[in-house]
């Protein structure tokens, strides 16, 4: 099958989310700096620090540096608290003149004294920790920055709407600390019909997903084969199914909705399930989870690797599409966090693994053949008990491999016939797919099996 579907529909048509990519889009293509080439050589944290062991590794947090950030912290007191007192001299507070700045990117921020710092393999003992919490917007810290850090260091974000809400994150990650989690996993895939994007995530990384936590003693909760409907994955999440999972994983189809909804900053990247009748019917509230969806829930801790477009957030200009002039078609008013992983980590979850901008099934497919290595490797380490941001490291590493790739197309491009538009474009969509996998929440919390 192809190696670049996308998982999403457009919530008015109920149709898919386009593959193709305008040539106009051939001169948006961008290489990564060298030192994110440079990651595929490192084994990160292997010979310098236990990655989950917090005294070793250390753990940071970095604030907007042009913005007043007392009130927050203030909010977060019980998660600094927390993680002050697990790390000591490796703890950290970038604020103020030491926070993110306009402008910054993520080489630029360590470079600036006192850090005077390189985008290279990690040592926390220099000034900055290998786990870093961002908090903000995409707007203050924005999504490239993200990206960009967690090549080397394991990065997570909190973006709320309320300081309650970050009081109540932080209140829960620091209980979660003394709770010991349930071994119950929930793989949860749609499979609709003439949709071969579903269905090879369903078939090739669900199935496997399922097989593998069972041989690892877990009691694991699968709603596959046309059982992830709206009302199975509420009831699954509500404990109704079998209790409720430590781990879960969805794949589907995320929702896409258009600016002139007057909601869509609360559902877009909504969660499409297998009651959706056909592919190309509009997608009504019946057939998608927002987050009101999920009401007075709450959740034991809990951790979700949502796989889906823009399940962890969408940027405000498309990266793919093109207008017809070829200017580039504007998806939200800005870039934002998906409100449905913001829901679910102030009822209870720790940590969400999302997706930025779109998914495409280049994540688990390669020359024609289910490739669900990473898929696999995330998962085994988070059962295993490591912290989510050591164990999202396989895709940094994957980033880092497709990053040279790309350069390498883009270079042999220079030879006339020898790499095509398609072959360009390829390279480029694999690569951004690699790259746009963040973690919502703190890149520290992990299990407790």
């Amino acid at each position: 099958m192809d190696d670049s579907l996308p998982f999403g529909i457009e919530a008015s048509t109920g149709k898919l989310l386009s593959q193709a990519v305008p040539l106009a889009a051939l001169n948006s293509i961008d290489e990564d700096p060298l030192a994110v080439h440079n990651r595929n050589d490192l084994h990160l944290g292997a010979a310098i620090l236990d990655p989950n062991n917090l005294q070793k590794a250390g753990w940071g947090v970095v604030f907007p540096g042009n913005k007043d950030c007392t009130q927050l912290k203030a909010a977060l007191t019980d998660l600094l608290d927390l993680r002050q007192t697990q790390t000591g001299a490796l703890f950290k507070i970038f604020e103020g003149p030491e926070g993110y700045q306009p402008g910054d990117t993520a080489e630029k921020w360590l470079r600036r004294a006192p850090r005077c710092l390189d985008l290279r393999n990690v040592d926390p003992t220099k000034g900055v920790p290998y786990y870093i919490l961002i908090v903000g917007t995409p707007d203050e810290i924005p999504f490239d920055f993200q990206f960009k850090l967690d090549s080397y260091f394991a990065v997570g974000r909190l973006q709320f709407a309320t300081f309650d809400e970050y009081r109540a994150y932080a209140q829960k990650v620091k209980a979660a600390e003394t709770v010991k989690s349930g071994k119950t996993v929930g793989i949860v895939a749609t499979r609709h019909a003439a949709d071969g994007a579903t269905q090879s995530l369903h078939d090739f990384v669900a199935l496997p997903l399922s097989k593998s936590a069972a041989q690892q003693g877990f009691n694991v909760l699968p709603l596959l084969n046309g059982q992830a409907t709206k009302t199975n994955i509420l009831e699954l999440l509500s404990g109704k199914q079998g209790g409720q999972p430590a781990l879960l994983f969805t794949g589907s189809h995320g929702v896409r909705f258009d600016m002139t909804d007057p909601d869509q900053t609360l559902k877009q990247g909504a969660l499409l399930c297998d009651n959706f009748p056909n592919i190309g019917t509009p997608a009504l509230p019946e057939h998608f989870i927002a987050e009101k969806d999920l009401g007075d829930l709450t959740f034991a801790p809990m951790i979700h690797f949502f796989f889906a477009c823009y399940s962890a957030g969408c940027p405000m200009n498309d990266t793919y599409d093109h207008l017809p002039g070829g200017s580039e078609r504007q998806l939200m008013a800005a870039a934002t966090i998906a409100k449905l992983p913001q829901g679910m980590l102030i009822r209870g979850a720790l940590a969400v693994i999302g997706h930025v901008d779109r998914a495409w099934t280049s994540s688990f497919m390669g020359a024609g053949q289910p490739q669900i290595q990473d898929f696999q490797f995330v998962v085994e380490q988070l059962l295993a008990g490591s912290r989510i941001g050591q164990a999202m490291d396989a895709f940094n590493q994957r980033w880092a491999v497709l990053s040279i790739n790309l350069s390498d197309v883009i270079k042999n491009r220079q030879v006339p016939d020898q790499v095509s538009d398609d072959e360009l474009i390829a390279a480029w969509k694999a690569r951004n797919d690699a790259r746009n996998y963040v973690v919502l929440g703190d890149p520290a919390v992990r299990l407790n099996f």
